[in-house]
């Protein structure tokens, strides 16, 4: 029973396709408010109404299209914004997107620092990451994100009919200019065929992959001079378009520059004590909202899968033509994988008391831990501290890390850094993680030089 034929199907293919398989197992189709005779004038009727569900079907189709159209012609994006920015808050979309206040300026940033040549995708990944910046369902940036980013001219204030093709200029704030868009575009062509250059590790070259050119902001490399009756070690930049590609710098006179910073960033054991302890709060407290709310998503998983089993019992009594069946269950699949992807962890972090004691011991004297390491000690926490590196001779105010950032604004009681711990619990607990693994590494690497 079926309160009208449009209600039945949508289209004319449809609604005879089915109506066929539900003959065969002896089902009549019956409309209450249209009584269909199965003589020919009946049929006739029957091919009009399904007809009419079509033309009024597609109609709906057409007039959305046409609205979305109009919209992108006003310079309204009438879908949801791209990373950075946030659509209106209620009702239909009649106002151009805002600039989201907690990630655009980050990813402005990272927009500019790609635009030089100087920075890797993985730099810029890495740089997100540690300004504590995720998707809109909570994932991780991914270098997948950042290409589809990089690519699309709403960050310049362009929206283009995906049907048409037609670009339009948008109303809404740009996040780069024309000109950085377009130095954006040349890096990424010109990255796609050239291989990104290998840094060698070596024991005299712990900043190597680190360290960048002051002039042109590209990696510098390290080498050895040879001397009357030594050998001397030296960074230098390799760039060819770099104005002071022939000037070398002492590796030695790097080194101290870098370990200065280390010092500088160390903490004293009570600080870093009540850091880790307020992160690791502020992970339990974050984690138990997410256990609860991963329960509720295993109950929807379980409903989705069960509708999923429901439709493919119906296909089994071939209820559904291939089609339809293949479109609703890649649907349902699609919410599912959703779903998975968005599962959290429901373990909290928790650390030992000689993690503990190992973490606040490294964070109180950094510059004695770097120099106690080894090599790949050394560049984890380079890169941890670092994560796009830095300037040589600005190594002061180049972007840190999550932690070491943290750091640097609590002093172990009242902080204006609490709320920064609370915002990233997750990210910082990662980084947390990270340190740790590289004193466990260096350790190691010491029992055994031992």
């Amino acid at each position: 029973l079926v309160w009208k034929v449009d209600r039945f199907a949508r289209n004319v293919e449809d609604h005879y396709a089915i109506k066929a398989a539900l003959r065969k197992v002896g089902v009549k189709v019956v409309s209450v408010t249209e009584p269909i005779q199965a003589d020919p004038n009946g049929k006739l009727m029957e091919t009009i109404l399904a007809g009419f569900a079509q033309f009024d079907n597609d109609i709906r189709a057409l007039r959305t299209i046409q609205g979305m159209q109009r919209r992108i012609q006003e310079g309204i994006f009438p879908w949801h914004p791209p990373l950075g920015y946030l659509p209106p808050r209620a009702g239909k979309k009649r106002q151009p997107d805002s600039p989201d206040p907690r990630r655009f300026s980050a990813i402005q940033k990272a927009w500019k620092f790609f635009a030089t040549g100087a920075y890797t995708k993985a730099d810029i990944v890495r740089l997100l990451r540690s300004w504590g910046i995720h998707g809109y369902r909570g994932q991780l940036v991914s270098p997948q994100l950042l290409d589809h980013m990089f690519r699309n001219q709403y960050y310049k204030g362009i929206l283009r009919d995906p049907w048409t093709g037609t670009e339009y200029p948008g109303r809404h704030f740009p996040m780069v200019s024309d000109e950085e868009f377009a130095l954006v575009q040349d890096v990424v062509a010109r990255r796609s065929h050239d291989v990104e250059s290998h840094h060698r590790i070596h024991e005299s070259f712990p900043l190597r992959g680190l360290v960048r050119c002051p002039s042109c902001q590209h990696l510098m490399t390290g080498y050895y001079a040879k001397g009357r009756r030594k050998r001397y070690a030296y960074y230098q930049c390799f760039n060819r378009d770099c104005s002071t590609r022939t000037r070398t710098y002492a590796a030695a006179a790097v080194h101290e520059e870098f370990e200065q910073l280390l010092t500088e960033s160390s903490v004293p054991h009570y600080v870093a004590l009540n850091l880790l302890s307020e992160a690791i709060t502020a992970h339990a407290e974050k984690n138990a909202e997410r256990i609860a709310a991963a329960k509720r998503r295993r109950a929807t998983h379980d409903e989705l899968d069960r509708r999923l089993q429901e439709l493919i019992d119906i296909r089994v009594a071939k209820l559904l033509s291939n089609d339809e069946f293949t479109r609703q269950r890649e649907r349902l699949r699609s919410q599912m994988d959703r779903i998975r992807a968005d599962q959290a962890t429901e373990s909290n972090f928790t650390m030992t008391a000689d993690e503990m004691r190992q973490l606040t011991e490294s964070l109180s004297d950094l510059g004695a831990f770097w120099r106690s390491g080894g090599l790949l000690t050394k560049r984890g926490l380079g890169r941890l501290m670092l994560p796009a590196g830095y300037v040589l001779q600005g190594v002061r105010t180049a972007e840190q890390g999550l932690l070491f950032r943290t750091i640097g604004t609590f002093d172990g009681r009242s902080s204006d850094a609490v709320p920064s711990i609370k915002d990233n619990p997750n990210t910082l607990i990662a980084e947390i993680r990270r340190l740790l693994a590289i004193i466990r590494h260096g350790r190691e690497s010491y029992k055994q030089a031992a």
